[in-house]
């Protein structure tokens, strides 16, 4: 029995299919690390009266939800999921993130009554 037959009995992953996805893996905290250093870079320049508070709360939230999204994609295999558990999934999130934008402005005007 060869190396190849021996390893296909038994249920560990190839080595080399985990260095494959380790690439797209490195890509993925590579994109998301530079998203979080925009998400700070806007915090900043909101701080500092340099963005108004409705462009910037509007943008975090764009980034949010984009972050979300990879993180959703490709850590959480929805990627190798079918299309329609899919639009199960991402449907909602497009849904809610307009409620999202209004109770951000809600939580820092406070209460209007």
């Amino acid at each position: 029995m060869g190396a190849h037959e021996h390893a296909a009995d038994t249920d560990e992953t190839d080595v080399h299919v985990l260095d494959h996805h380790l690439g797209d893996y490195k890509k993925i905290i590579t994109v998301l690390t530079v998203m979080t250093a925009f998400e700070f870079g806007i915090s900043y320049l909101m701080a500092e009266k340099h963005m108004g508070l409705v462009l910037g709360i509007v943008v975090l939230v764009a980034l949010a939800f984009v972050k979300a999204a990879l993180v959703a994609k490709f850590f959480m295999h929805l990627r190798y999921d079918p299309k329609p558990l899919t639009m199960f999934i991402v449907i909602p999130l497009v849904l809610a993130s307009p409620i999202l934008i209004i109770c951000c402005f809600d939580a820092i005007k406070g209460p209007s009554i």
